[in-house]
């Protein structure tokens, strides 16, 4: 149990310097911290060790990151939009 604790505190303060650099533009690496934080916790809560906690924050990173580049891609899209205005 205390493994657990430990780990909890290294992926909860590994992921707040994600946080606190990640500005409006950098989805795809908030969605990373954040699905990798969730996935290892996930991970942990249903393995009960080390191997399934490493490949849920994998699977969660890989997730995460992909759905903050897709919000990345669609905000760049509007911009762009906005800036050349109606065609």
């Amino acid at each position: 149990m205390k493994k657990v604790f430990v780990l909890f505190f290294v992926i909860l303060v590994s992921g707040f310097p994600g946080f606190s650099y990640a500005s409006d533009g950098y989805n795809t690496q908030k969605g990373a911290v954040i699905g990798a934080v969730g996935g290892a916790l996930a991970g942990q809560a249903i393995g009960h060790n080390t191997t399934g906690t490493l490949m849920a924050a994998a699977g969660g990173a890989l997730v995460g990151a992909v759905t903050g580049n897709a919000i990345d891609q669609n905000q760049n899209q509007e911009r762009l939009a906005q800036v050349s205005g109606p065609e």
